[in-house]
């Protein structure tokens, strides 16, 4: 306890000498010591995160933004840890205040589209993660959530919509096993999205029998 207090007040500490130094600098002195000290707290943050020290690395992303406001990562970052604390309201904030410092930052729109997918808010999520397709379309778990979210909708216009985002995300993985044969095994999670992708496909008649012989012979080579 006296170890983790004697943190929480270093941390502090440093929060109450930026506004001295700030005073005490030149502007481009000033400029480099920010972006060398930003890049020190996201380390730092990242160290903290491996050790599962969660509070921690959140204290040292604040000191980040601080230290460089415009820095889209440690908002994105501190949205990460929100996320994956499960304290979504907070994540979504974060994802939102990165989509406002750099609204190209397609990453925060996937896991925007996560959060709004876990709070039940099904339209929101999907036109999050269209804005995420429009950034990076080579992304086809963005495409495969899309189509969950369509075919979980219950509506009969989004079958078509569903079906073409099931349809990108199977070319995409498709194209990343014809180069790596073990990509699902290092992928397990991708492996039965794609399987499930395949599978309703042929059943729609979308990807022809000789196609899913021969990558259900790829997938399963013990066979």
């Amino acid at each position: 306890m006296f170890l983790a207090l004697n943190a929480c007040e270093g941390v502090q500490l440093q929060l109450q000498e930026l506004d001295v130094n700030k005073k005490q600098n030149s502007p481009v002195i000033e400029k480099k010591k920010k972006a060398f000290n930003s890049l020190n707290h996201k380390k730092r943050a990242k160290n903290e995160l491996l050790k599962g020290n969660y509070d921690y690395a959140l204290m040292e992303l604040d000191l980040a933004i601080i230290e460089n406001p415009k820095d889209v990562e440690p908002v994105f970052d501190k949205g990460l840890v929100h996320y994956f604390l499960k304290q979504l309201e907070t994540a979504l904030t974060s994802f939102n205040k990165a989509i406002s410092i750099d609204p190209t930052y397609h990453k925060a729109y996937f896991y925007k589209g996560k959060v709004l997918t876990d709070m039940n808010r099904t339209l929101e999520a999907i036109q999050t993660y269209q804005q995420a397709v429009q950034l990076n379309p080579e992304n086809a778990v963005s495409h495969f959530n899309l189509a969950e979210l369509f075919n979980n909708d219950k509506d009969i216009e989004n079958d078509k919509n569903a079906e073409d985002s099931m349809m990108s995300a199977y070319i995409i993985w498709k194209e990343k096993l014809s180069y790596n044969p073990s990509y699902f095994v290092q992928n397990q999670e991708m492996g039965k999205a794609f399987k499930k992708v395949r599978k309703k496909l042929r059943k729609s008649g979308k990807i022809k029998s000789v196609d899913y012989k021969n990558l259900t012979d790829t997938l399963n080579p013990q066979k």
